[in-house]
Formats: structure tokens, C-alpha cells, sequence
């Protein structure tokens, strides 16, 4: 993805372990859209998209994997559900039809979705949407 966007002085590329750093260094800079490719388990990516949530700034993220792997998936659909997520767009290759993953797997959804964020109207325990 670097070099795809070398010409470009607004993005910042960081090593980032999602479940092992302080996601409150983000809050110190003013970030609108985040690019969420990280773990794929249910569990870590309801904790990335609440710690994405809690910067203010934040009003899109990009799910990447959204159409290939179900914790992704499963994980966006709750939060939809509570009105934190709107799905925008899908991203990329699946637009017109099936296609194929490296390691063979067939996706039939496209692979990241676009999702525009919603403050809570009222604190969102995301333990309660993890049931």
C-alpha cells in the first residue's frame, strides 16, 4: 500500500500492534478516516473498532478483509446494529462478482467496506455487543 501512495504527503503509515499500544496517542492529532487492517477475530476487532471510535476526529474507517473473514464482518454488523457504523461503499475487487483469495478461498462480498461513524447517543458498553 506504500508505494501506491508514495505521492502523497497526508498519509502516515505506522507500526502499530492494536491489542499491545495505547490507542490514546491518536486522540493528540486530528485523524478522519482510518484504514483498519489488523487482527481478524471477532473479539480484537470489536476492541479496534471502539478504540477507532474514541478518537473524535474519526468519521470513516475502511474494514479491510470485511468481505473475506467473518470475525471482520460479524464484528462491523454489531456495531451497525447500535447505530455506531453506517456501511457506505464496498471497496475494491468483489464489485462485480466473486473472486479469489491467495490462499484459494472464493469472497463473494467485496474486501473492505467503507463505513461512516456515529457518536453514541448514550455510552455503548461494547461487552454488551459482543453478545
Amino acid at each position: 500500500n506504500r508505494e501506491y501512495n508514495s505521492d502523497r504527503d497526508n498519509i502516515l503509515y505506522l507500526r502499530f500492534h492494536t491489542g499491545n499500544h495505547d490507542w490514546s496517542i491518536f486522540s493528540m492529532n486530528t485523524i478522519h478516516v482510518v484504514f483498519l487492517d489488523a487482527s481478524h477475530d471477532f473479539e480484537s476487532v470489536m476492541q479496534d473498532i471502539d478504540n477507532c471510535l474514541r478518537i473524535p476526529t474519526v468519521s470513516l474507517i475502511i474494514f479491510d478483509d470485511y468481505g473475506a473473514e467473518e470475525g471482520v464482518r460479524l464484528a462491523v454488523q454489531r456495531f451497525v446494529a447500535a447505530k455506531r457504523l453506517q456501511p457506505v461503499a464496498l471497496l475494491g475487487e468483489g464489485e462485480s462478482g466473486p473472486w479469489k483469495l491467495r490462499d484459494g478461498r472464493e469472497v463473494k462480498e467485496g474486501k473492505p467496506l467503507l463505513a461512516r461513524c456515529y457518536a453514541p447517543e448514550s455510552g455503548v458498553d461494547i461487552n454488551q455487543l459482543s453478545r
